[in-house]
């Protein structure tokens, strides 16, 4: 998602006041955030990427994702999506101590592009 600030003002964040709109992501800043998401450790991040000439550099990653923006703009549920992660990774684990294995979906992914 692509958030713009308003008048000009410095934050974009939509809960104050920033609008967002639908953005295709390069592959290789999803590539990036991938690793960043790795490199911390992390199944659910939000990464907040800033243009900078022809591509983009990394201004925050947060653990704690927000998301009704994101949900709004792109008329899906990211909760819904982590909460059905969450559960396919507590059953694996439940199944891996009874002896089985489960196949997990990749982590839900979403990036705003400042």
């Amino acid at each position: 998602m692509h958030r713009q600030a308003p008048d000009d003002r410095l934050c974009s964040n939509c809960s104050q006041g920033g609008s967002g709109t639908p953005f295709v992501l390069q592959d290789d800043a999803k590539a990036m955030c991938v690793r960043i998401a790795k490199l911390l450790s992390m199944d659910v991040i939000g990464i907040d990427l800033l243009l900078q000439g022809q591509g983009f550099v990394v201004c925050e990653a947060n653990p704690n994702v927000g998301y009704k923006a994101f949900d709004q703009c792109y008329s899906i549920s990211v909760g819904a999506s982590i909460a059905e992660y969450a559960f396919r990774l507590a059953l694996s684990a439940q199944h891996s101590r009874d002896g089985g294995a489960l196949a997990l979906p990749a982590a839900p992914a979403c990036a705003a592009v400042i």
